[in-house]
């Protein structure tokens, strides 16, 4: 969360989300067919990143958790991406559906100083698709796509809207893109065990425990509301 500046004026303005920002309501994360969300995460990822650590972050929180800062740095191929695309197109991790541009209306090299500065992606108003990307006022400024996957909050500065993202939650593939496009399952994922014991070394807040089960995962006691 975080308090809105205008741009104009450079006054403080709470709610949250200053136009072109989209609202939507709380109502937007009742309990789906997978917690927050319509569908669950998919199973091979962009980055290298593990689905069911990113299957937390955006489906099973109740917008109080977040990848560790600076964690797409941790991912190289992310950075790697970055040099060979611009701008680069995010996708929703359950949907594939298009989320975030970036850069646009500024360089490569200021849409990663940001993000380097803030610790997380840093998007502003014209890099958000907003045929997918909602915020919801009454949580904070929580982002969440239309589909109801978690995806970070609205930190505003001085600036305006600064839209703070999980990597994790904008991993996806693009809508329609198949394993076999993709490649052998076994070159995108490790060992379940070895892959969080990796990521507990950057100070994750999701340890591995081989006996869980996310699909019928309950640790938030809000049976409404998840996200």
């Amino acid at each position: 969360g975080g308090t809105q500046a205008t741009q104009s004026e450079g006054k403080v303005d709470t709610n949250f989300c200053a136009p072109p920002c989209v609202r939507a309501k709380e109502s937007l994360l009742t309990k789906k067919n997978h917690r927050s969300s319509t569908l669950r995460t998919e199973k091979v990822l962009r980055w290298n990143i593990h689905s069911k650590f990113a299957n937390k972050i955006c489906n099973h929180n109740n917008h109080k958790l977040a990848e560790d800062k600076w964690y797409y740095m941790v991912t190289a191929d992310f950075l790697e991406d970055t040099d060979n695309q611009d701008p680069i197109v995010f996708f929703d991790v359950n949907t594939g559906k298009h989320l975030f541009t970036a850069p646009l209306g500024r360089s490569k090299k200021e849409f990663l100083a940001e993000t380097y500065e803030h610790g997380w992606p840093s998007f502003r108003d014209d890099e958000v698709n907003w045929d997918n990307v909602r915020v919801i006022p009454e949580r904070m400024g929580e982002v969440v796509s239309i589909d109801g996957t978690h995806l970070g909050h609205n930190n505003p500065d001085e600036k305006g809207n600064r839209y703070c993202i999980n990597v994790v939650c904008v991993a996806g593939h693009p809508k329609g893109v198949g394993l076999d496009e993709l490649g052998d399952e076994d070159d995108y994922i490790l060992d379940e065990k070895d892959k969080y014991e990796d990521q507990d070394e950057y100070g994750y807040e999701y340890e591995y425990n081989e006996d869980e089960d996310t699909d019928d995962d309950d640790d938030d006691d809000d049976d409404e509301l998840y996200g």
